[in-house]
C-alpha cells in the first residue's frame, strides 16, 4: 500500500519522528477499518516506538487508538488495561495545551463508556456520562458530541433491558438524517445500523431489515468490516424472528464468516446460536444442542444481552429430553436482569416455572416451562 511504501522510504532517509509515527498511525487506522486488528495493533505499537517519552499527549493519543482495537474485538480486559495506560500517560490536566489535553481525555472516556456497555456496567456508565458532560459542553467536537449521544442511547438500552421505545427510534432516525446532511459516509453506515437495531427491538423487524440492509451495503462499499459484521448478525436475527429459515441460514453463514475473519467472538457465538435454532427447526436436536452449548461456551462470562438466542433452544431441548433441572438452569439464565427482557407472557411463564421449582413442585415447573417454550415459539423467538 501507499502507506507501507512511505514507511519503507522513511527508513531509507532521515525523517522527523512525527512523520514516521504519523505514517504508522494512518496504517493502523486503515487496518482497523478493514478488521485487521492484530496488524493494526502492531502498527500503533510501531508508532509509539517513534514518539519520544516526553511527548506524553501524542503517546496517549496513539495508546487510545491501540486500546480501541481491543475494544472493537470485545476483548474487554485487554481494552480496559490499555485505556488505563492512556489515562496514566495523560496524567493530570496541564496548564498549557489545555483544550488538546481535554479532547484526548474525552476520546478515552467516550471509549471507556463503550467498554462499560460491553460489560453491562450500568452504574459506572451512568456515572461516567455525568462526569464528562461539563468538559464535553465546554470543548467537545461535533464527533465527540455524536459519540456521547450514542452512549446515552446505549445506556437507555440497558436501562430498559433492550425493549426500545419509539422515542429512541426517533433519535436513531435523526442521526441518519444528520449523517446524510453532513455527507459523512462512515457515520451514515453506523447510523443505519443503529436505526436497524432500534427498530428490531422496538418490534418492527420489517423496517429493521431495510435499515440494516442499507447499512450493510454501505459498509461493504467502503470496507467497514466491523459494521458489516454487526449488520449481518442482526439481519440474521431479524429473519429468525420472522421464521424465515432460508434467509436466516444465508445470513448466519455470512455473519459467521466475517466474525471469524475479524476475530469478534461475540458474533461468532451469535452465529452458532442461530445455527442451533436452524438445526432445532430441522429436528436435528443433538446438533442443535451442541451448537447452542458451543455458543454459550464462546460467550463465557461476556455480558452479551441476547443469550436467549441459545438458551431458548436449549430450554426446549432439555424439556423434550426430560432434563428438567437443566431446563430450569436455562430458564434462570433467561431471567438474568442483564439480559434482554423477553415478551411479558414468556417472562411470566419462566418466572412461574422458577418459583414452582423452588417450592419443589416438579409438575407445575414442567407445565410453566412448557408454556414458556410454546409462547416463545408463538412470538417468533423459537
Amino acid at each position: 500500500t501507499y502507506l507501507q511504501q512511505a514507511i519503507k522510504r522513511s527508513s531509507e532517509r532521515t525523517l522527523d519522528w512525527s512523520n514516521i509515527a504519523g505514517y504508522y498511525e494512518l496504517l493502523g487506522e486503515s487496518l482497523k477499518i478493514t478488521g485487521q486488528f492484530e496488524a493494526a495493533r502492531q502498527a500503533y505499537d510501531n508508532s509509539l516506538a517513534q514518539i519520544p517519552a516526553e511527548h506524553v499527549l501524542r503517546r496517549a493519543e496513539i495508546q487510545h487508538k491501540l486500546a480501541g482495537t481491543f475494544a472493537s474485538q470485545h476483548q474487554v480486559e485487554l481494552a480496559e488495561a490499555a485505556f488505563e495506560t492512556a489515562l496514566l500517560l495523560l496524567g493530570s490536566e496541564p496548564e498549557d495545551q489545555h483544550s488538546d489535553w481535554q479532547r484526548t481525555w474525552l476520546d478515552v472516556q467516550l471509549d471507556r463508556l463503550r467498554l462499560f456497555y460491553f460489560q453491562a456496567r450500568l452504574d459506572q456508565m451512568d456515572e461516567l456520562i455525568r462526569e464528562i458532560k461539563p468538559t464535553l459542553d465546554e470543548i467537545g467536537t461535533p464527533q465527540q458530541r455524536v459519540d456521547y449521544d450514542h452512549q446515552r442511547v446505549a445506556l437507555s438500552f440497558m436501562q430498559t433491558r433492550y425493549v426500545v421505545s419509539l422515542e429512541t427510534v426517533k433519535i436513531a432516525e435523526a442521526r441518519v438524517n444528520a449523517a446524510q446532511e453532513a455527507g459523512d459516509k462512515d457515520e451514515l453506515v453506523y447510523a443505519h445500523f443503529l436505526l436497524g437495531f432500534c427498530l428490531l427491538w422496538s418490534g418492527d423487524p420489517q423496517s429493521a431489515a431495510g435499515a440494516l440492509s442499507e447499512g450493510l451495503n454501505l459498509a461493504e462499499e467502503i470496507g467497514l468490516a466491523r459494521t458489516q459484521c454487526l449488520c449481518l448478525t442482526y439481519l440474521t436475527i431479524v429473519h429468525r424472528l420472522q421464521g424465515g429459515t432460508e434467509h436466516t441460514r444465508m445470513y448466519a453463514r455470512h455473519s459467521l464468516e466475517i466474525a471469524q475473519q475479524i476475530g469478534i467472538s461475540t458474533y461468532i457465538a451469535a452465529a452458532y446460536s442461530n445455527r442451533a435454532w436452524l438445526d432445532w427447526k430441522d429436528q436435528q436436536f443433538a446438533q442443535a444442542e451442541r451448537q447452542a452449548e458451543k455458543a454459550l461456551s464462546v460467550w463465557g462470562d461476556y455480558q452479551y444481552p441476547f443469550k436467549w438466542l441459545a438458551h431458548l433452544v436449549l430450554l426446549a431441548i432439555k424439556l423434550d429430553h426430560g432434563k428438567l433441572d437443566q431446563a430450569v438452569e436455562s430458564a434462570g439464565a433467561l431471567l438474568d436482569p442483564k439480559q434482554q427482557r423477553l415478551p411479558e407472557d414468556v417472562t411470566a411463564a419462566l418466572e412461574s416455572g422458577i418459583q414452582s421449582w423452588q417450592t419443589q413442585d416438579v409438575e407445575k415447573t414442567r407445565q410453566y416451562l412448557d408454556q414458556s417454550v410454546n409462547l416463545a415459539r408463538k412470538r417468533g423467538y423459537l
